[in-house]
């Protein structure tokens, strides 16, 4: 990959298989990303809110949701259990 350009070959089976995204941005310039990593580094960004739950409350999660009472990501987990 380059930084303006270039390409990415892979094949689409292998996305979907192994259920990878890839995203980007067309948005910037090199110097905007120099300043944003300076940013970040100088701790001038609070961390982005991650709660984990159980797969059990996930209506409960999308309830919060809709009443705009949830504040980052609710991450709902599948927990394995004992056979």
């Amino acid at each position: 990959m380059e930084l303006f350009g270039g390409q990415l070959n892979m094949p689409l089976a292998m996305l979907n298989a192994r259920q990878l995204t890839v995203r980007g941005s067309l948005v910037g310039n090199p110097h905007a990303l120099k300043e944003l990593g300076d940013h970040v580094r100088a701790g001038r960004f609070r961390p982005f809110p991650i709660r984990s739950e159980s797969i059990e409350k996930v209506s409960e999660g999308l309830a919060a949701l809709r009443a705009g009472q949830t504040q980052g990501r609710i991450v709902h987990l599948h927990t394995p259990t004992a056979s």
